[in-house]
C-alpha cells in the first residue's frame, strides 16, 4: 500500500519540499534525505542518488519521483 501525504489533500503548493523544487533555479541543487535533485541549465530536473539517476521534466513529475524514491528508501530500512 502506497503512503499518501495530507498535501494530496491540501495541494502541492503547501507542501515545502514542493515548494523548494519549484523556487529551484537552473544550476541549483537541493538535498532531501540522500538524494539530490538538481535543476540543470536546460531546466529540467535531476533527481540522484547514489544507485540512481532519473530525470523530470516538470515540478510536479519531479516531486512525484522523488516522493516515490524517498518512499523505496523508507521500505527498505
Amino acid at each position: 500500500m502506497e503512503q499518501t501525504t495530507i498535501y494530496e489533500f491540501y495541494g502541492l503548493e503547501s507542501d515545502p519540499v514542493y515548494q523548494k523544487i519549484n523556487n529551484l533555479q537552473p544550476g541549483e541543487e537541493l538535498y532531501i534525505e540522500e538524494v539530490i535533485v538538481r535543476k540543470n541549465t536546460n531546466s529540467l530536473f535531476e533527481i540522484e542518488t547514489e544507485d540512481l539517476h532519473e530525470p523530470a521534466t516538470g515540478e510536479e513529475a519531479c516531486y512525484w519521483k522523488l516522493m516515490s524514491i524517498l518512499n523505496a528508501m523508507e521500505t527498505e530500512l
